[in-house]
């Protein structure tokens, strides 16, 4: 690497601290974003202990959710999380920001338009198929949020959460199917009651 691309490198860095120190500089909403820093951190660590059980790479793990210690993110989440929650609109383009730069959400795969150069058009927010790597730190990131809100591991064959809230999520068919796969394999190859549950759905539809 040659100097003048270190320097840039060194000036890039310099200009992100700077920012963050600015988005920080409400010093009432200092505590609250400091909070949520070390719940991101611990987040993290629960991911990491997780995924490989979901057969997450490392790659993946050690960048999880690094976006939220970006100026564009950590100050909006500590004060909707922790903070006077004054700022809804702040938010939302902070958790917009967070989607668009992490494709282990669902919703980064959701096209806001299609495109008319396809043939045939791609439908406005139809969803489509994640790649294996993003569902599995997808569903690593689940089971790492129910350690961190619910202080302990979801029971891969009763996750009340996903259980309750899976039918909502936006997915293609084809994640859907991958997602219920890395379930399986990570209960050992014994299909969890969602699976089942999913796949009596999926028979009865098909008899109608």
């Amino acid at each position: 690497m040659s100097l003048l691309s270190k320097l840039l490198l060194a000036l890039a860095a310099v200009r992100r601290a700077l920012a963050f120190l600015v988005s920080v500089a409400d010093w009432r909403n200092a505590g609250p974003t400091l909070r949520y820093a070390w719940l991101t951190a611990k987040h993290k660590w629960f991911v990491l202990v997780i995924g490989r059980k979901f057969g997450c790479s490392w790659r993946r793990l050690l960048a999880h959710d690094l976006s939220k210690f970006s100026p564009a993110e950590l100050p909006h989440y500590g004060r909707q999380f922790f903070g006077a929650k004054d700022d809804p609109a702040g938010f939302v383009r902070c958790w917009l920001h967070h989607q668009n730069r992490n494709d282990h959400h669902w919703e980064w795969w959701i096209p806001r338009t299609g495109h008319n150069r396809c043939t045939p058009p791609y439908p406005d927010g139809h969803p489509l198929v994640m790649t294996e790597g993003a569902c599995r730190e997808m569903v690593a990131d689940w089971a790492a949020a129910g350690r961190a809100y619910e202080g302990r591991w979801p029971d891969l064959n009763s996750w009340t959460w996903l259980e309750k809230n899976f039918a909502r999520l936006d997915l293609h068919l084809e994640t859907r199917a991958m997602v219920l796969a890395i379930l399986r394999e990570a209960n050992g190859g014994c299909m969890p009651a969602l699976a089942a549950a999913e796949l009596g759905r999926e028979m009865a539809t098909e008899d109608k």
